[in-house]
């Protein structure tokens, strides 16, 4: 779909002002799976992330199909 907009500072979540096309219960996952992501991730760039997750979206994913779809991705290890 649509991700956040270029001037997206870092640490900043997915929002309706920075993106476009989303539901607000659509940004809210993709901002916890984000936060598991940077959680778990070791030092990897939120900009790379978001690109994953940008990647990976798709209209009614889930939460956890979302955190599954970048963690294989980027061959993260899947926190339960």
């Amino acid at each position: 779909m649509a991700r956040p907009a270029g001037g997206k500072e870092a640490d900043e979540m997915w929002t309706m002002q920075n993106t476009w096309g989303f539901q607000q219960a659509e940004l809210d996952a993709i901002n916890k799976v984000l936060e598991r992501l940077m959680a778990g991730s070791d030092g990897l760039e939120e900009s790379f992330l978001n690109e994953a997750l940008n990647n990976e979206w798709r209209e009614g994913i889930s939460e956890a199909e979302l955190y599954e779809a970048v963690t294989k991705r980027l061959g993260l290890a899947v926190d339960p």
